[in-house]
C-alpha cells in the first residue's frame, strides 16, 4: 500500500524540519551583536556661533554640534581664478588637508574629487575628503575645502563634520556659507 502525501503536508512538514533545525541552532552561543546608531545633531542656522571673536581680521570660525567652519582671507593678490598661482594655492590647500588628516590616523574612504560650486554667485573650487577613524566608534568624517575670489584676493572655507549630516542642518550650513560669502561679495575691497 503507497502512502499519499497532498503538498500541503509535505509544506508542513518542510516547515516543522526547518524550525526543528533553527531551534537547535539558537541552543548554540551567539556572539554578541552591538549596533551603534548613528546620531546625527539636528542644527539650525543660529546654531552656529562664532568663536574667534576678532582675534584675527583675516580669519572666522563658526562652530555647532555639527562640526566647525574656518573662513580665511589669503593675503595673496589673483588675476583670477583661471592663474596658475590660484591652481597652486588650490592643490597646496587640498594636499596639506589630506596628509594633515592621514597623520592624525584617518582612513581615506574614497579619493576626494575636485569640482566648481557657486556660492552667493562666486565660484568656488570644492573638494570633499570623505575619512574614517579607527576606534569604538569608527566614526566617519567629511572635510570640505572651498577656494574662491573675492576682490582679487582668495578666499579659504574648510568645513570639518561627521559624515552624516541630516539635510536640514546641511542646508543651514550652506546658508551660513552664503550669508559670509555674501558679505564679503558686496563689502567694498579694502586691501
Amino acid at each position: 500500500m503507497r502512502t499519499r502525501f497532498s503538498r500541503k503536508t509535505m509544506t508542513t512538514s518542510i516547515t516543522a524540519v526547518a524550525v526543528c533545525i533553527l531551534g537547535a541552532c539558537s541552543l548554540l552561543p551567539k556572539a554578541p551583536v552591538i549596533l551603534t546608531p548613528v546620531v546625527s545633531p539636528m542644527v539650525d542656522l543660529s546654531d552656529w556661533k562664532p568663536v574667534n571673536a576678532g582675534i584675527n581680521p583675516a580669519f572666522h570660525r563658526y562652530e555647532s554640534a555639527l562640526g566647525t567652519i574656518n573662513f580665511y582671507d589669503r593675503p595673496e593678490v589673483m588675476s583670477s581664478q583661471n592663474s596658475h598661482e590660484f591652481q597652486d594655492i588650490y592643490t597646496t590647500l587640498k594636499v596639506e588637508m589630506l596628509q594633515s588628516l592621514l597623520s592624525a590616523g584617518h582612513q581615506l574612504v574614497t579619493e576626494p574629487v575636485d569640482e566648481i560650486l557657486a556660492l552667493a554667485g562666486v565660484d568656488f573650487r570644492h573638494s570633499i575628503i570623505r575619512t574614517r577613524v579607527d576606534g569604538p566608534t569608527a566614526q566617519r568624517l567629511r572635510t570640505e575645502i572651498f577656494l574662491g575670489e573675492i576682490h582679487r584676493r582668495p578666499v579659504q572655507i574648510i568645513i570639518s563634520l561627521n559624515d552624516d549630516p541630516d539635510s536640514k542642518s546641511y542646508e543651514a550650513l550652506q546658508e551660513l556659507l552664503v550669508q559670509h560669502i555674501q558679505r564679503r561679495a558686496e563689502a567694498p575691497s579694502q586691501r
